[in-house]
């Protein structure tokens, strides 16, 4: 699996990770890497053992790039917020844990997922073990006590976020409920996608100038939004093997995104209380899919999905458009208009 710090020397015309002009940052990148091996190093093999052989599979570390690229953009070195980098991953591991659980996902990063390979007993105790790594990491972040609570708030507002944002899509799944407007909708996907890319992003500001911290942080919350947007386009079009994972799951699974609640509202009686079938009945007939992409289609609720993605993306760059570290301010715009554009 390619990762943001594998830069081509001649990027294809496509948007694509290896476009982002990361070349500067591939020393930290790779610091980050061996941070991450670093932290499992002395550790029991029989549990910490497949957690290092699953943060290994890589993905496309959206998450460190944010870190030091919003250091760099603040004005700072990106090689200080080289341990704060390898926190935000694995916290964004230790979610990857949990989430797959939750949605019974079979397969992430192309193999099979941790519940599915070991138990979902197995599963849920390596999850909270990464997360009281990520916590050991962070504590040792800064020597100044003071820095460190400031780490330490940043750090658990974004987590609770998280969980809240989270908690309010499994509710809906529970309650079945599809009665859920736009306004709810973001507020759940800027905590569960948006919370941990805001920390990213916050963190790498507090290593450079702090008081730019927190619209780096608000940077990465519309970025997540956006982000989230796209996948949910993408399990509409992408195929599994581009994708990495089960793409069409989510809507085999009735989830509601944003596209969902667009078309629910619009459509006429009818149509809705067919799309509404159709996202409950369970089936994974191909045809149920196609069947949902023509309704999301009719209504336009694809194009006003990838309208919101673009405006979401206008929106986080606004955020850091006068940001004073140059280099690192143009990665993070073109890596924002990566996340809309991206195909995989």
């Amino acid at each position: 699996m390619q990762s943001l710090s594998s830069t081509a020397a001649h990027a294809p015309a496509a948007r694509r990770p290896e476009s982002i002009p990361l070349g500067h940052l591939a020393p930290a990148l790779r610091a980050v890497e061996d941070q991450l091996e670093q932290v499992f190093a002395d550790e029991d093999p029989f549990l910490y053992g497949p957690l290092r052989a699953l943060v290994r599979r890589g993905g496309k570390r959206i998450r460190p790039a944010l870190v030091l690229l919003s250091c760099g953009a603040a004005g700072g070195n990106p090689e200080r917020a080289i341990g704060a980098a390898a926190v935000v991953e694995l916290l964004h591991n230790f979610t990857l844990v949990h989430d797959d659980i939750e949605d019974e996902s079979p397969v992430r990063r192309g193999h099979p997922t941790l519940h599915e390979e070991h138990g979902v007993a197995f599963a849920l105790n390596a999850g909270d073990a990464l997360y009281t790594m990520a916590w050991r990491e962070a504590l040792a972040l800064d020597p100044d006590p003071v820095r460190t609570q400031v780490i330490a708030g940043a750090m658990a507002a974004a987590c609770r976020r998280l969980v809240d944002g989270q908690g309010r899509e499994l509710w809906w799944r529970r309650t079945r409920s599809f009665d859920v407007d736009e306004p709810s909708w973001l507020a759940m996907a800027r905590g569960k996608t948006g919370a941990l890319l805001g920390l990213a992003c916050e963190l790498g500001g507090l290593f450079a100038a702090p008081m730019l911290a927190d619209r780096l942080r608000r940077y990465g919350e519309r970025l997540g939004l956006a982000y989230q947007i796209q996948d949910d386009l993408l399990s509409l079009t992408s195929s599994d093997d581009s994708f990495g994972k089960e793409c069409t799951s989510d809507l085999y699974e009735g989830k509601r995104s944003l596209m969902v609640i667009h078309a629910l509202g619009r459509a006429p009686a009818p149509v809705r209380s067919r799309l509404l079938r159709l996202l409950t009945d369970g089936s994974r007939e191909r045809t149920r899919l196609d069947e949902v992409t023509a309704i999301l289609t009719a209504t336009e609720s694809i194009a006003y999905a990838e309208h919101l993605a673009r405006q979401m993306a206008a929106e986080a760059t606004s955020q850091i458009a006068e940001l004073p570290g140059v280099r690192d301010r143009d990665a993070l715009i073109a890596l924002t208009e990566y996340a809309i554009t991206r195909t995989a």
